[in-house]
């Protein structure tokens, strides 16, 4: 297990979550159009339109069969109301305007954070509400590639997200083109038989777009084939190990490429997270395999291999530097910023989860610049969880793991900050406006891990 390397590199550990109630979706549920053999989280990139980037998107409520069970769940669907069981794929390429139709037909209000993206602060998130039988237009030109997706913000967060209020935003670059097979995988953990543990209520089930077990689609390659996997942790509360049967050829993670792309046979993704993978095989006779999770839940993604006379893919060995720079000499060499997260007892003898002893909405906001440089150090107080720890409207680089500086460059927009541990960050808001700061385990947002910078 490559634990450490991906400890110091991309920061991911296990990470727990609360208790909390659920509020399941409540209107009769729309019927929704079965695709028979497409996959829509397959990606084609010469398919994908220059010129039609319009979207109607469609917030409805539904019913999906799983494991025999029949369970309500909201989705993001078109406007045929296709089945999308991991949400309704918006792909595009990068430098490209957007215009995105969401008409709202639940009983709620809601709303749609770009995770990941940074955008206008009129277009995105939590201060903007769609009303119920109402529509919003959003429109915006991503400017940089990468795998992101989109999800609801409006509080509780958790009653629309785990019922399935999310959906994968990939934004293609030319050099995409070079993959014969590119594919979005949604991870996810459904409360198929809700499930107790300490101070949390995980899924029971794991999914990759919808599905478990025998109903995941098998991914069919031969050794001509240079894959791309895109892995989004759509999780409310579970990090998820991933373990790959060889070798693959970590490239991203949180939509930005890593200075130097490296190999594992394992990886660990905390909720918000996302990490995009190479992956080859070279084997001389025809195989099946699978990935797998630490979990024996349903996780379970078949590769079948074809042995084939020639071919052999070569994987991504360095990258062009982010989009992102911060020159060295503006980053400041003490936080001007630090956030303690912890938790406490309420009255009630549950948990609220703090930033610097406070609970959202009492939490202190944090008065910042456009265009300046800031040193932000999250401290975990707690010694039993870890919080994932996003920041809306910029992305930002990593500095140091308790203390020690990180080598290699890493831009994340969720870091997942271990259990008595410290990471500082480096970061600057290109946007101004009000961004929010929280936990994604949603039971840690909605429990009071959250506040907003306001950059003016």
């Amino acid at each position: 297990m490559k634990k450490l390397t991906i400890l110091l590199l991309l920061l991911v550990l296990l990470v727990g979550c609360t208790q909390s109630q659920e509020t399941e979706p409540l209107e009769a549920p729309k019927q929704v159009v079965q695709t028979k053999d497409h996959d829509p989280y397959r990606i084609e990139y010469d398919a994908v339109s220059d010129t039609d980037t319009t979207h109607d998107i469609k917030v409805i409520e539904t019913t999906q069969t799983f494991n025999s069970q029949t369970l309500n769940r909201y989705m993001y669907t078109d406007q045929d109301n296709t089945a999308y069981p991991a949400g309704y794929p918006i792909v595009v390429k990068k430098d490209t305007e957007l215009t995105l139709n969401v008409e709202n037909q639940t009983q709620t209000d809601t709303n749609i954070h770009w995770h990941g993206l940074s955008l206008p602060n009129d277009q995105d998130g939590p201060a903007l509400l769609i009303n119920p039988q109402q529509t919003f237009q959003y429109k915006f030109t991503p400017d940089y590639q990468g795998t992101y997706w989109y999800h609801s913000h409006n509080r509780p967060v958790r009653d629309q997200v785990d019922f399935g209020m999310y959906g994968p935003l990939v934004i293609l670059e030319p050099e995409d083109a070079k993959y014969t097979i590119d594919q979005i995988l949604v991870i996810d953990d459904w409360a198929v038989n809700q499930v107790s543990g300490h101070m949390q209520i995980e899924g029971d089930t794991d999914t990759v777009n919808g599905k478990t077990g025998s109903e995941i689609k098998p991914i069919s390659f031969n050794n001509s084939d240079l894959v791309k996997l895109r892995f989004i942790q759509a999780a409310t509360a579970k990090s998820t190990v991933i373990t790959f049967p060889f070798e693959v050829n970590v490239t991203h993670t949180d939509g930005m490429p890593l200075e130097a792309p490296f190999k594992t046979t394992e990886l660990e993704i905390a909720p918000g997270e996302r990490y995009d993978v190479e992956l080859t095989h070279q084997g001389n006779t025809n195989e099946t395999f699978a990935i797998t999770n630490d979990r024996n839940q349903g996780f379970k993604i078949p590769l079948i291999y074809e042995a084939k006379e020639e071919g052999n893919p070569q994987t991504t060995t360095n990258q062009q530097p982010s989009l992102y720079q911060i020159a060295e000499t503006a980053i400041p060499q003490q936080p001007n910023v630090s956030i303690r997260m912890g938790s406490t007892m309420s009255r009630g003898m549950g948990h609220e989860w703090t930033l610097n002893d406070e609970v959202f909405p009492n939490t202190e906001s944090f008065n910042l610049q456009k265009d300046t440089v800031y040193r932000i150090r999250f401290t975990n107080e707690n010694r039993m969880n870890n919080h994932p720890m996003h920041i809306h409207g910029a992305h930002f680089k990593i500095l140091s793991v308790n203390g020690e500086a990180v080598e290699k460059t890493v831009w994340k927009d969720t870091v997942d900050v271990p259990a008595g541990s410290s990471i500082d960050i480096a970061i600057q808001f290109k946007n101004p406006g009000e961004w929010m700061l929280h936990c994604h385990i949603l039971d840690h947002e909605d429990g009071g891990m959250m506040t907003s910078i306001i950059v003016e």
